[in-house]
């Protein structure tokens, strides 16, 4: 099947796949529950259920649903070297990352047990919360697509929204809400999630390897967030003032003072 978005289906699951296993053998060869790898486990599947509905409700499950930026990518890469691109990349590369980035449940399976503590408490509490706010800034952006789509179909008029709903959908892309203080809020706090999922293993060397998963992530998404600007910019004339107003990491001035306002 032509369709290059087979992966972008299986990564809601793969790591809470991943950190249940470790979870489950672990108890099997302790004869005991590593409560940590359970507390674990519990939060990669609070993650995965948030991004799976996320991605349901915007049709990513249909059979021939594929993400808009591989057509895109796929006119400027010759078919030539586009073949070894889907192998290395697509087919290979993403699932090690999806393995790579639940890694540290592997690091807590295979060291002794020991209670939860305060700072367990604090490392959950910390990746509860930016999966709360990752959460609102998917939610913000559904909702000004389905007022941009029912506006586009005259299901909805100027008349029926708000001046800055207004406003974004004349523009074509959201601004307002937490998009109003970061271009990519849901991207942020998704790298941050897996940053802060490394904390459970209590290795705080950047030598080690349980580290390569967020940081391959934070580079996956810095190269694909490029991309999608770039096809932003095309597509949207005010764009490059969006970018030029509101940075990628919200600033100590904007959380402050609040955001700059586009005309």
């Amino acid at each position: 099947m032509d369709n290059y978005s087979i992966v972008d289906k299986l990564w809601s699951v793969t790591p809470a796949f991943y950190c249940t296993l470790y979870s489950a053998v672990s108890a099997y060869y302790t004869e005991q529950l590593n409560l940590r790898l359970v507390l674990m486990s519990m939060l990669t599947a609070a993650w995965g259920g948030r991004l799976t509905f996320n991605f349901w409700r915007k049709g990513g499950y249909a059979l021939r649903a594929e993400d808009y930026r591989w057509a895109i990518l796929r006119e400027k890469i010759p078919w030539i070297l586009w073949q070894p691109f889907n192998l290395s990349f697509i087919c290979i590369y993403q699932h090690y990352l999806l393995f790579l980035i639940a890694s540290p449940a592997y690091f807590v399976a295979s060291q002794q047990p020991s209670p939860l503590d305060l700072y367990d408490l604090l490392i959950a509490l910390l990746f509860l919360f930016f999966l709360l706010v990752e959460g609102v800034a998917d939610e913000q952006q559904w909702q000004f697509h389905l007022l941009k789509s029912q506006n586009e179909k005259r299901e909805l008029w100027f008349s029926d929204m708000e001046p800055e709903e207004v406003a974004d959908v004349r523009r074509g892309f959201l601004s307002r809400g937490l998009w109003a203080y970061s271009r990519h809020p849901n991207f942020l706090c998704e790298n941050l999630i897996w940053w802060t999922f490394g904390l459970f293993t209590r290795s705080f060397s950047f030598s080690s390897w349980t580290w390569c998963g967020p940081f391959l992530l934070s580079l996956l998404f810095w190269g694909s967030t490029r991309f999608t600007e770039s096809i932003s910019g095309a597509k949207y004339y005010s764009y490059a003032e969006y970018q030029k107003r509101v940075p990628f990491f919200p600033s100590i001035g904007a959380l402050v003072k609040g955001p700059e306002k586009l005309e």
